[in-house]
């Protein structure tokens, strides 16, 4: 029989291009596993809404979750809209970013220091939503060993539009609640004002603006029989789009 002669090896050249093409091809598919900012905001979402769950209104504790929310927003518009350096365009691109409408939102509550858990369902129920998306696509080791924390994700990300319009009814229902609370003296004219400033700048958002259509909508359906009332909602919160 004859003497079987080895494979040929790959020439130096093309090997590299082999290890250069699965490399790039590794980076593509997983860089959501290797960014170190959307890492950071991942965790720092988790641990806000821990934190609005777990640390008492008033107490020394309470006071970093609105600079925790700010940070989680500053990293998210860094991430979203991948910014260099700051000037005026870049300033009207971050008022109808849906993050840099809860800066607003965060004003607020930083002018209600003894706010309630209430007052945090907005904002735990559009981090909830990042949170899910950290899960699932920067699959972090620790999460993963906690039980049903990927089925959680998947729940979140097949009801996200369920709960952005969940968010929103809760936005409008605070909006009323602070209006009551400033009739009955409890607290002053600024507050509504300031939460009717995000919701006007949260109607600027794409996503925002979505959301408030989709409860126009409903409210039509369920209010249409009350007339006046029907009528003055509806002008509201097309006020809110425009």
């Amino acid at each position: 029989p004859k003497p079987q002669t080895p494979n040929p090896k790959p020439q130096p050249l093309k090997k590299f291009q082999k290890i250069k093409k699965r490399l790039l091809f590794f980076k593509k598919e997983n860089n959501y596993k290797t960014d170190k900012v959307f890492h950071a905001e991942g965790w720092l979402k988790i641990v806000f809404i821990l934190s609005t769950l777990l640390f008492i209104p008033g107490t020394r504790l309470s006071v970093l979750r609105v600079p925790l929310m700010v940070a989680v927003c500053l990293l998210a518009i860094r991430r979203q809209m991948k910014i260099t350096k700051i000037n005026l365009e870049v300033l009207k691109g971050v008022l109808v970013n849906e993050f840099g409408a809860n800066l607003f939102y965060a004003l607020f509550l930083w002018a209600s220091p003894n706010a309630s858990i209430i007052f945090f369902v907005p904002i735990n129920l559009h981090f909830m939503i990042g949170a899910a998306e950290f899960i699932e696509r920067g699959q972090p080791a620790l999460l993963l060993r906690i039980p049903k924390v990927s089925q959680f994700a998947a729940a979140v990300k097949h009801s996200r539009e369920h709960i952005k319009i969940l968010r929103t009814y809760t936005e409008l229902i605070l909006f009323v609640y602070v209006l009551l609370l400033m009739f009955l003296r409890f607290n002053s004219f600024a507050l509504p004002m300031m939460l009717y400033s995000y919701l006007k700048l949260k109607g600027a958002t794409k996503v925002g603006k979505a959301a408030l259509l989709r409860v126009r909508q409903e409210l039509a359906a369920k209010l249409s029989r009350f007339g006046i009332v029907a009528k003055a909602v509806d002008a509201f919160l097309s006020f809110l789009i425009k």
